[in-house]
C-alpha cells in the first residue's frame, strides 16, 4: 500500500508544484478539503485528491498536500482487508484496513503502519458512496527512518472520488 500511496502523493505534489507560481491561497482543491493539527500546528491542504480503485477493490485514498507547510497527509484504506462503510470507525496500524500517513519535506515519511503491529490511530467515515467520502482522523504516526513520532489530531477530510 505504501508504494501506491507514494505514487498518488507524488501525483498530487507534482500537480501542486506546477501551480506554485499562483498565489497559494487561490489554489482550489481538486475535489475536497483536509485540515488537521500536526504536533499541534495547523495543517490545511492546498490540494486534495481522492483516488480509488473501488471496482477492483484494492485502494481508497484521500491525499492532501499543503504548499505552505510542504507536508502531505494520506488517509488510506486497503480494501483487500475489508470494506469501507459510512458511520464506522476504523483502527489504524500494520495489517489493518486503515492507515494514516504523513510525508514531510524536512523529516521524511511517517505512518500508523510503522508501529510494530500495534494500533495507533483511527479514521471515522461519516459519509461514503461511490462518488464522495467524508470523515475524521487522528493518530500517532511513526517514522520509517528513526524512532521519531508525530501526533495528528483534529483531522477532517472530504472529497469527491476522482478515479
Amino acid at each position: 500500500m505504501k508504494t501506491k500511496l507514494a505514487f498518488i502523493l507524488s501525483l498530487i505534489v507534482f500537480q501542486s508544484c506546477s501551480l506554485k507560481n499562483k498565489i497559494e491561497n487561490s489554489i482550489p482543491p481538486i475535489g475536497g478539503s483536509m485540515t488537521a493539527k500536526i504536533d499541534g500546528k495547523a495543517f490545511k491542504a492546498s490540494t486534495v485528491l481522492v483516488v480509488g480503485n473501488v471496482t477492483a477493490g484494492t485502494l481508497l485514498s484521500v491525499g492532501g498536500v499543503s504548499l505552505t507547510t510542504k507536508n502531505g497527509i494520506g488517509v488510506n484504506f486497503d480494501l483487500s482487508k475489508g470494506k469501507v462503510e459510512a458511520g464506522k470507525t476504523y483502527t489504524c496500524g500494520n495489517g489493518t484496513l486503515g492507515e494514516i500517513t504523513l510525508d514531510t519535506d524536512a523529516d521524511g515519511y511517517y505512518s500508523t503502519d510503522e508501529n510494530q503491529g500495534a494500533t495507533s490511530g483511527s479514521i471515522k467515515v461519516t459519509a461514503y458512496d461511490s462518488k464522495e467520502i467524508t470523515g475524521t482522523f487522528s493518530g500517532k504516526l511513526y517514522s520509517t527512518d528513526s524512532k521519531k513520532t508525530v501526533s495528528i489530531t483534529d483531522g477532517v477530510f472530504s472529497g469527491k472520488i476522482t478515479l
